[in-house]
């Protein structure tokens, strides 16, 4: 794992060390190429998010996703049109997957002040085989998890964002 840029180690944005995946601080390791998460606190509790989300389309199958979720509402209508052809089926047949999904997840995590570490990160793996990074840090992550966990379940994710709505003439000024 490299920064593209520098050449050199990502490090951790909390302590600095390269040696982040024992520091401690490391939220989550998220592989864009391939849309999933690698390792960090998230990489246990992805399950929970996942469950969470299903429940949210279950419960909101009319798709009025911007008058209870705000500024998500964009991203879980996308998410929502990868899996409305399942959910016709019933709430159990609904998957929440793909780079749509990790999208909400990052904005989640940010919302709930993980750290994003700075620089395109790849993963070398020979000729056409290299992934992209994003890694995510805080001082204490199992607390920016469940934060991130409490915004993912709840009914006004709108609530939770720490500022204006991008693109929305309603936000402040």
């Amino acid at each position: 794992m490299r920064n593209e840029d520098t050449n050199e180690s990502p490090v951790c944005t909390v302590c600095g060390t390269e040696e982040f995946g024992d520091c401690g601080h490391l939220v989550a390791d998220l592989d864009i190429t391939f849309s999933e998460c690698e390792g960090g606190a998230l990489y246990e509790r992805l399950f929970d998010f996942t469950t969470a989300l299903e429940i949210v389309f279950a419960a909101n199958r009319s798709q009025d996703f911007q008058s209870n979720f705000g500024f998500y509402a964009r991203i879980l209508g996308g998410l929502w049109h990868e899996v409305q052809d399942d959910a016709a089926g019933g709430p159990e047949n609904i998957v929440v997957t793909g780079p749509i999904f990790l999208k909400l997840l990052i904005e989640l995590l940010r919302d709930a002040g993980a750290d994003e570490y700075q620089g395109p990160v790849i993963i070398d793996g020979g000729p056409g085989n290299s992934t992209s990074c994003m890694l995510y840090f805080s001082k204490n992550p199992e607390t920016t998890i469940q934060e991130a966990y409490r915004s993912s379940c709840r009914g006004d994710l709108a609530r939770r964002r720490r500022h204006p709505q991008r693109g929305s003439s309603g936000g402040r000024r």
